[in-house]
């Protein structure tokens, strides 16, 4: 089980990773203010989100996906499941 553990762990960096950057590459085309606001200010990528969510609800959804790659990797490495 920590083998799968690790596999679905690292699958859900992979998706937090490519997510981020999917991210700002959307906040960048919508406005390079907007891109530098998302990199350098608490919460304006959550004011992003909500501002623009048809352009920013896909590369949200695989940020989310990515993290709970990461936590369920987790309880299944660590044996919480069992």
């Amino acid at each position: 089980m920590e083998t799968i553990g690790w596999g679905i762990g690292i699958f859900g960096l992979g998706a937090v990773i490519f997510g981020s950057i999917w991210f700002f590459v959307v906040a960048f085309q919508q406005d390079v203010a907007w891109g530098i606001a998302c990199l350098l200010i608490p919460f304006a990528s959550l004011v992003f989100t909500v501002k623009y969510w048809s352009k920013a609800s896909r590369p949200t959804a695989v940020w989310v996906a990515g993290f709970l790659g990461l936590f369920i990797g987790k309880f299944v490495r660590d044996g919480s499941f069992s």
